[in-house]
Parts: C-alpha cells; structure tokens; sequence
C-alpha cells in the first residue's frame, strides 16, 4: 500500500503548483508555474490508463496496492481536473477490479 502521509504531501504539492499557476505573474514564476502545471496534467492523464489496466490485471497479492495507487490518482485528479473527472477514473476503476473478479469466476 502507498504511505497515506506521502499521498497527503503530493497533493499538499499539488495543490500548491495550482496556486503558483494561478497567482504566477504576482509571482514572477508565470512561465514555469504553467509548465509544470502542465506537466503534471499530462502525466495524470496519461497514465491513468496504465493504473487501471495494472488493477484489472492484478493478482490477489497486489490488488491492494493496485487499488491504492489508483485512489491516489483520484485523489490527485481531483485537484488538478476537477471532482467530476476523479468521479469518473473512480467508476473506471470500479469496472476493472470488476472485470478481474468476474473473469477470475469463469476460470
């Protein structure tokens, strides 16, 4: 399982890159406040499908570190997208440890 005080501290960092991007010319820091912003935005959304498809294809050994990783993007995700988008990467991740559960039951 993630450290509950790292996945704490991440968004703590998270949520202040948002605020140097929003206050980044009161700052002096406009141009790498935004960069970093946006990178922080690629990587959520583009690995998030990589964090479900490791949930979906996780044994019994590693669900729950599988499921933590995603509740922490959800977290993050929440912050930088909005709640309506952590919403949804959370209904996706119940439709993967899902599809798991029942393909283990055919086999």
């Amino acid at each position: 399982m993630l450290d509950a005080g790292d996945i704490v501290s991440t968004e703590s960092l998270i949520e202040l890159v948002g605020a140097c991007r929003n206050y980044a010319s009161e700052l002096a820091l406009n141009e790498i406040a935004q960069r970093t912003y946006h990178e922080v935005q690629q990587y959520l959304d583009t690995d998030k499908q990589a964090l479900l498809e490791g949930l979906r294809n996780a044994s019994d050994a590693e669900r729950a570190f599988r499921q933590s990783q995603v509740d922490a993007a959800v977290r993050f995700c929440g912050k930088v997208f909005g709640q309506d988008y952590a919403s949804i990467l959370t209904k996706a991740a119940e439709v993967a440890a899902h599809s798991e559960r029942k393909a283990a039951a055919k086999a």
